[in-house]
């Protein structure tokens, strides 16, 4: 089986790191090996994070450290053929949407950084969409503003679509709730199969 790269996306106070965290410790319960990235938003400063700058660079690392985790479990799936899965806390997907809505006109973002993205987020082997379902609670850290937590939403949702209709072979894209849990397992089975 190679890595399993899943995603979980949504916009900011849907519960995503709560369920990554659920979603890790039922993994290791079934005898996988789980590594995590963290949601890189959180190591900015709040008041920088509708920058446009701010925004390209989270992508960027977050593309730097996804790679360099992949590789990483590679290397140790080729020594222990073990099960490896990674899972990313937000993901290029939703750093997208931040950028776009980041509200600074006439920036541009160049080609081939577009490419990057795209390649980028047709990589995950699994995306978990977190909707929305309750206002935002107040912690110091998240945008209060309920209108751009929607359209975050919406362009979340726009991407996912296009990475659906883009027919990619290897995504398959769930939504949380229910038995997420449950087929994300099976989905990692039926990995291992082939």
């Amino acid at each position: 089986m190679s890595v399993t790269k899943i995603g979980v996306v949504g916009t900011h106070s849907t519960g995503k790191t709560t369920f990554v965290r659920r979603l890790k410790d039922f993994l290791d319960e079934k005898g996988f090996n789980v590594y995590i990235i963290e949601e890189l938003a959180r190591k900015s400063r709040k008041d920088s994070l509708k920058r446009f700058t701010i925004q390209k660079i989270i992508i960027e690392e977050q593309i730097k450290k996804e790679r360099a985790m992949k590789r990483r479990l590679e290397r140790l799936d080729e020594k222990n053929s073990g099960r490896y899965v990674m899972i990313t806390d937000r993901t290029t997907i939703d750093n997208f949407a931040y950028l776009e809505l980041s509200g600074v006109e006439g920036k541009r973002v160049g080609k081939r950084f577009l490419e990057k993205i795209r390649v980028n987020d047709c990589s995950y082997d699994i995306i978990i969409y977190s909707p929305l379902r309750s206002k935002i609670e107040g912690d110091g850290f998240r945008d209060k503003n309920e209108l751009f937590r929607l359209l975050i939403d919406e362009e979340i949702r726009e991407r996912l679509e296009g990475i659906q209709n883009a027919g990619t072979p290897n995504t398959m894209i769930l939504k949380n709730g229910g038995d997420v849990l449950e087929n994300v397992l099976q989905t990692l089975k039926k990995r291992e199969i082939f």
